[in-house]
């Protein structure tokens, strides 16, 4: 009698297993501006996603993830579990903003902001001209 293939599997090698680890800062407040932009641009009239500018930004990211020995088609899953480290960025830019309890309008001011200085989420954002 043949076993079932899940039961013929082995457990992998060492040389297999792959060692988590921690996500770099560059990764993570990249991650955090576009997904912080992204939000912007949604709730925002006057602002956009630049995507060129996104794009270019995307692959400086995944060139030196890359040169630091991450797979650049999946570099998560070599990672720590960021989702902590994440909500302290985005935290951060609320403080930096003064946005707790604001209403959307300070959020949107907020975005300008930092498109105006290119920084944090400004840095993949576009003003939309009415």
């Amino acid at each position: 009698m043949a076993l079932p293939l899940f039961a013929q599997t082995t457990a992998p090698t060492e040389s297999e297993v792959v060692e988590l680890r921690p996500a770099p800062a560059y990764f993570l407040e990249a991650l955090t501006d576009l997904n912080l932009a992204q939000a912007l641009a949604t709730q925002c009239d006057t602002l956009s996603i630049d995507p060129v500018v996104a794009q270019g930004l995307t692959d400086s990211v995944l060139e030196r993830l890359e040169a630091d020995g991450f797979d650049p088609n999946d570099p998560v899953s070599q990672m720590q579990d960021s989702a902590p480290d994440l909500a302290t960025l985005q935290q951060a830019f609320v403080e930096r903003h003064n946005l707790t309890g604001a209403q959307r309008a300070a959020y949107c001011e907020a975005g300008l902001t930092d498109l105006l200085n290119q920084t944090g989420p400004g840095q993949y954002l576009t003003a939309v001209i009415e």
